[in-house]
């Protein structure tokens, strides 16, 4: 007639939704002589985020004259371009400190660096990697561009980039929407959403690639640059890819792959995965 409480420690080794469906209680005497045995529905879930990698490290440019600095210009501040004066936080670094006005102020204030001319961002995630067929996906490429999805969204934030999250995976939890959304934002409560997105999907297509790149292109969108984040571009993929190119400012295509990267259009930026180059 005692209630005693045992916590278990439970350990995920994979990224992905994980979920206790049910827990069994052995209840017997001291002498073991009688034993009776209980099972408790739970249905307890957690999602396991994917692990952080930092972008720089994990991809180079291909065959782009923007390539180099766009990824400086991600990655680190670029002196020359200053959108603004801040309030020191504590967070920037010495070197962001803009002196001048920190002594006009008696206060110390940071350059705000303009890491993009854009505004905001789409990021498009793909997980299909042949087309449809019986073809097993190839897990290993779909984690890594989900890893480089994680690290590319980590920069985003950190430089205050607003952007939004689109990928064609079966979405479990809105079957009819057909992939998962998250919407152009920015702060912690965003990102868990884009990390919860990023933990909670598999390797079901939710919808084709292709299907996808069409309707982003039917829908009126506020960002002016796309990501694509794919691990292989497929043939299919390049007459959708380069009409997109033709109606917003600026596409960048990161693939793990080299298929048919020789065959975008010149206006787009491309990026390999380094780990596959």
């Amino acid at each position: 007639f005692e209630r005693i409480k045992r916590p278990h420690q439970v350990v995920a080794f994979e990224r992905g939704l994980h979920t206790v469906e049910f827990g069994r209680l052995i209840i017997g005497d001291f002498l073991g002589i009688t034993r009776e045995f209980r099972r408790y529905p739970l249905k307890k879930e957690w999602v396991v985020y994917p692990k952080k990698i930092d972008l720089h490290d994990s991809i180079i440019p291909i065959d782009s004259t923007m390539g180099e600095l766009s990824v400086r210009r991600w990655i680190l501040p670029d002196p020359i371009m200053i959108r603004g004066i801040r309030e020191y936080t504590g967070m920037e670094s010495q070197k962001s400190i803009h002196w001048p006005s920190s002594l006009r102020q008696g206060r110390l204030m940071v350059k705000e660096f303009d890491f993009t001319a854009d505004q905001s961002c789409l990021i498009l995630l793909n997980i299909q990697t042949s087309p449809p067929t019986w073809e097993k996906p190839k897990a290993e490429l779909i984690e890594q561009t989900i890893r480089l999805t994680r690290a590319l969204a980590d920069e985003l934030e950190d430089q205050a980039i607003p952007f939004a999250v689109r990928c064609n995976a079966y979405n479990y939890l809105d079957p009819p929407q057909r992939g998962y959304t998250v919407h152009t934002g920015l702060g912690d409560a965003h990102m868990d959403e884009v990390l919860d997105m990023l933990g909670r999907i598999d390797y079901k297509v939710g919808t084709g690639f292709t299907g996808m790149l069409r309707q982003v292109q039917t829908q009126a969108m506020n960002q002016v640059t796309v990501i694509i984040m794919t691990p292989i571009i497929l043939e299919s993929y390049l007459e959708e890819i380069d009409l997109l190119a033709g109606k917003v400012a600026r596409v960048v295509v990161f693939s793990l792959t080299d298929d048919f990267i020789d065959q975008l259009p010149r206006n787009v930026e491309v990026y390999r995965g380094a780990d596959h180059a």
